[in-house]
Formats: structure tokens, sequence, C-alpha cells
């Protein structure tokens, strides 16, 4: 009965005095794993550049209340060169939340930002991702973020998840493919039937017949850069392949303008002899993924 009475009263003080201050939520920024949502064509079709792809973290998917985020976690497979993570509030665009100039599919880690940052009702987040392929199309790729958030009054944010992708119609149409089938068995394949000269599984043709003349290349850039994307949020934490998105509302999502006319411009950084040029305090380094 004493010991009883005393482990009452040393969890009454726990919890008097020793509770933390805010309860910790994490928020996922995904790319649609039900179609090809990012393609990344063969690097000899821009030799001297990278393939820039954006994910959304839409306002529609920010309540009333906002958060803050004080850790972030990157991750993208192995074509992505650099990724950074972009806030825009009014038209206006904010210091960079993260970025990893030198991002290493090897080497993701959580870090902890050296100012928490708080995003409020109406902002816009992006997630944006520089690729490299080699000699063959790359496809199935990934652009996304973890955010590890709390709030003001220790709410749960009403959407813990949502994703992003470029209408796979709009691709097909950019690279004059007519006619198409993504199929999944286990796995998604997507199959070309028209124009004939080019028919057969998307990636091989792209690899290796595809004609990439530079107007279709800088076309197709610009479908993932300022191209209407769609989007949905969830208010659970969902995973990127849970069907339960089937079943979620879509809404078109657009790059804010100010993110073409007049982007945010960082302080250059020259990172020491062997170090990766990054912003966050690295904690880990987990194989994950989401």
């Amino acid at each position: 009965m004493f010991s009883l009475l005393v482990s009452m009263i040393l969890e009454l003080i726990r919890q008097t005095f020793f509770h933390r201050k805010h309860e910790l939520y994490r928020i996922n920024v995904y790319v649609n794993l039900d179609v090809p949502s990012i393609i990344i064509p063969p690097h000899r079709s821009f030799p001297s550049s990278t393939f820039k792809v954006l994910t959304h973290f839409a306002p529609n998917c920010i309540d009333s209340e906002g958060f803050t985020i004080f850790n972030v976690i990157l991750h993208a497979h192995p074509a992505a060169a650099s990724m950074r993570v972009r806030h825009f509030r009014d038209g206006e665009e904010l210091p960079w939340i993260i970025y990893d100039e030198f991002f290493d599919y090897d080497y993701e880690q959580y870090r902890n930002l050296d100012k928490p940052v708080r995003v409020l009702p109406g902002d816009h987040i992006i997630v944006e991702c520089d690729y490299t392929s080699g000699e063959e199309a790359v496809l199935g790729e990934m652009c996304t973020a973890a955010f590890f958030v709390y709030t003001e009054n220790n709410a749960k944010p009403k959407y813990l998840a949502s994703r992003s992708w470029v209408d796979v119609g709009h691709q097909m149409r950019v690279l004059g493919i007519r006619n198409y089938t993504v199929m999944h068995h286990g796995h998604m394949k997507t199959i070309i039937q028209e124009p004939k000269h080019i028919a057969g599984e998307l990636k091989k043709v792209l690899s290796h017949h595809f004609d990439w003349k530079p107007n279709v290349l800088k076309k197709f850039q610009e479908l993932y850069v300022y191209g209407t994307q769609y989007s949905n949020c969830a208010e659970d934490e969902l995973r990127a392949n849970s069907p339960a998105w089937s079943s979620l509302k879509k809404f078109a999502v657009a790059t804010p303008v100010n993110a073409i006319l007049n982007p945010y411009s960082r302080p250059s950084v020259c990172p020491a002899h062997g170090e990766a040029e990054t912003v966050g305090r690295k904690m880990s380094n987990p194989k994950i993924w989401m």
C-alpha cells in the first residue's frame, strides 16, 4: 500500500513538473505513387543542368491554427542531387526552411532547424528537388519530406499528410504520346500504344527510342515547375501508398508567381573542405521510408 502511494505521488510530481510543453506531430509531404508522377529524362537530354521537380504542401492543407516546424527529414531516391523546402506567404518567398545542395540517398538524416519556423494559415510550402539521371530515364523517383511540428495550443493539426502530382495525361500530351495504359501488377508499369513507332514500355522507350528535342524537354520541364498540379490532404498520417488516398477529394494547386518572378536568393555559403552544404543539424541516419 505504501509503495503504491509513493508511486502515485511520484507520477503526480512527474506530470506536474516534467510534462513536456508541446505535443509533437509528424506531417508527411508525398508524391502520388498511384501514377507515374515523376519522370526524369535521360541525362544526355540535359547534360549541363539538372531536371527540377516540385511537390506541394498547399494552403488548403494548413488549418486555421497553423503549426511550427522544428525538425525535417528530406527523402528522395538516388537520382536526386539537391533538395530544398521553400516557404511562401502573401505571395512573397521567405527564407528556405531547409536545404541540402549535396543530397545523398544513403545519408538521409533528421535535422533540427537552428530556428523553428512558424507556418501560418494561407502559407504555401514546396519541396523542390534537382535530379541528374544516367543513360536511362528514371521513373518512380521521390521528392518528399516529413515535418516534425507542434502547435501553440497543443491541438493536432487537421491534416497530417498531403501529396501532389503532375497529371499523367498532361505529361503524355507534352511527350506526344496519344494512347497508353498504366498497369499495376505488384509494381506500376506504363505501356505506350500510340504513336506506333515508339510503342512499348514507357521507361525503355524514353530511355532509348524517344527523341528528346530541346523544345520538348523545355515544355516537359516547365510542366513540373510552372504547370498546375493536383493535390489532396489527409487528416490521418497516411503512408504514401495507402489505398485511402483514392477516396480523398483532389484540388488544383499552382506554383506561386513569385517562385518564378522573384525567388528567394539565399546568402552564399562556402562549406569547409569535405563538408556538404546543408542547413539544419543532422540527428541520425535512418534508412526509411515513407
